[in-house]
């Protein structure tokens, strides 16, 4: 694995399989694409506010609040289908 780059986070990998880029995703959600990145970093929290707004523009079928707000209890998201 490559040690620069950040592990596959929850938000990242719902992200990734929409096809989406962050700067996609922070401009559909209100916020800047530094922001989106520093979530995906793990380098900061997303608001509950945030997280349900994350949901709606990804889609619920991809990832939950819960898997955003607490993305340490959802270690792997590579492969999720």
């Amino acid at each position: 694995m490559n040690s620069n780059r950040s592990p596959m986070t929850p938000l990242r990998s719902a992200r990734k399989r929409r096809g989406m880029t962050q700067s996609a995703l922070a401009r559909q959600s209100g916020v800047s694409q530094a922001h989106i990145s520093a979530v995906e970093a793990g380098l900061c929290r997303a608001s509950a506010e945030l997280a349900e707004r994350l949901v709606r523009v990804i889609g619920p079928g991809l990832i939950s609040e819960a898997e955003i707000l607490y993305p340490e209890r959802f270690p792997s998201h590579e492969g999720r289908a």
